[in-house]
């Protein structure tokens, strides 16, 4: 019998010998034979976090009949990298392997209880084998999917996605949604295990202020350079009580209600020809009371925004009744919100989240004029669809945005006796004071 195969921790460690011992165990424990024909490092270009690679195995059965497998792998980045260490401290490699390898054959097992088949493979990569160690001398993870391409590919964020591919998407992700809060709804511990929100967490650590002050600088330093300049004022006052306003995004977390994939952009979909997709990199799997992070960030980063808002009904409808109709069809689930009840609340913590989501990732998207100006819109939908309360303080009328976390920062400022500096006036809005 063969050595138990090792779980790598850098790139050296996966050879022709590993993958072969891995899957014979994990995969294919009756072949009568295993060739591995070739692995090939990707340097990274399918994966911001991970390492990762592609290979091909001809397995024969016991019947002599032999089928070629194509591959890909991911594993941990190399050491003293600024991936490697977010992995290991908030532990998305385990996440990931627990959404593969325990949650969707859950969710699977639950759908064709009810409908006698399951949709869940036509919607992610077939997992093959995963597995990670924790302990700290020996910490790895690797993942074996199957190779998508080249019939899937992955579209950019910069060139964006086409309406067919961002309806198809929503639909896929609604059905999702869908199936992940009729399990909860009939299985109260439908989500142990998953754990938080990486960035969630990320905000209760030292290592956060340094990492936020980071991103805001980028954010608005770009902005300002622009043209942006009232923005770029904006960020420069948010940034001052960063934490609060994060965790206005994150407040509910806790009352798991549904899954969400909270990575949910351009990157992590990859279509056909028949523009039919498939969702990918589940590292943020996370429970939530309302999955709005995930629709917006396909429905409102995937294209322009002119193309956005001319189509925002057309993926409104398209994401409510496919979601509504999946409830009634896995036990007569009811929603928590009507459809006009959901378009409100998702233009509201739908832009927060999405905001916030990409001031965490900034350093990702800076640099890239067409995105820059998806960001400014984002920006300025967040300010305009989160107006929670007017207050009035000596002659001044002040509106406050993005919820009462950040009312203390103005708060603060009003004691103080400073009065407003500035008006910004947005496109489209009306103008209003802010410090």
């Amino acid at each position: 019998m063969s050595a138990i195969a090792r779980i790598p921790q850098c790139s050296i460690d996966v050879t022709n010998e590993w993958l072969h011992q891995t899957l014979l165990q994990q995969c294919f424990q009756d072949a009568e034979h295993i060739e591995v024909n070739s692995i090939e490092s990707l340097s990274n270009k399918f994966g911001v976090l991970s390492s990762t690679f592609k290979a091909d195995a001809t397995v024969a059965n016991q019947d002599g009949c032999k089928v070629n497998y194509k591959f890909f792998i991911k594993i941990m980045p190399e050491p003293d990298t600024p991936e490697r260490k977010f992995i290991e401290e908030f532990c998305i490699d385990a996440k990931e392997i627990l959404t593969y390898k325990e949650l969707m054959p859950r969710l699977q097992a639950f759908e064709e209880g009810i409908k006698g088949r399951s949709d869940i493979p036509s919607m992610i990569p077939k997992f093959y084998a995963g597995d990670v160690c924790m302990e700290k001398e020996n910490r790895g993870y690797y993942v074996i999917l199957q190779d998508l391409t080249p019939e899937y590919q992955m579209f950019s964020l910069d060139g964006g996605l086409s309406q067919a591919q961002i309806i198809n998407a929503l639909e896929k992700l609604a059905y999702f949604h869908g199936l992940t809060y009729s399990f909860r709804k009939q299985n109260s511990d439908a989500f142990e295990g998953v754990g938080r929100f990486p960035y969630r967490t990320l905000l209760e650590t030292d290592m956060f202020k340094g990492y936020i002050d980071a991103m805001f600088d980028m954010a608005k330093d770009e902005l300002a350079a622009a043209g942006h300049d009232n923005l770029a004022s904006v960020i420069s006052q948010l940034a001052k009580n960063s934490q609060e306003v994060f965790l206005a995004s994150f407040d509910d977390l806790d009352e798991a209600l549904f899954l969400s994939h909270g990575d949910m952009w351009a990157n992590n979909l990859m279509f056909n020809k028949a523009n039919d997709c498939l969702m990918i990199d589940w590292q943020f799997t996370m429970p939530t009371s309302a999955p709005f992070l995930d629709f917006s960030a396909i429905a409102y980063l995937s294209c322009s925004p002119d193309e956005t808002k001319a189509n925002l009904e057309a993926m409104y409808d398209a994401y409510y009744s496919k979601l509504d109709e999946t409830c009634q069809n896995l036990g007569q689930v009811k929603l928590p919100w009507t459809k006009e009840e959901y378009v409100l609340q998702v233009e509201s913590r739908g832009f927060l989240d999405l905001f916030v989501w990409m001031l965490f990732s900034y350093d990702t998207l800076a640099g890239k004029a067409i995105v820059l100006q998806r960001f400014v819109w984002i920006f300025e939908q967040t300010i305009q669809h989160n107006f929670k309360k007017s207050i009035v303080y000596r002659s001044y009328d002040f509106k406050i945005f993005l919820g009462y976390p950040v009312l203390n920062l103005f708060l603060d400022n009003f004691k103080s006796g400073n009065p407003p500096s500035e008006i910004i006036c947005l496109p489209g809005s009306k103008p209003y004071k802010f410090l």
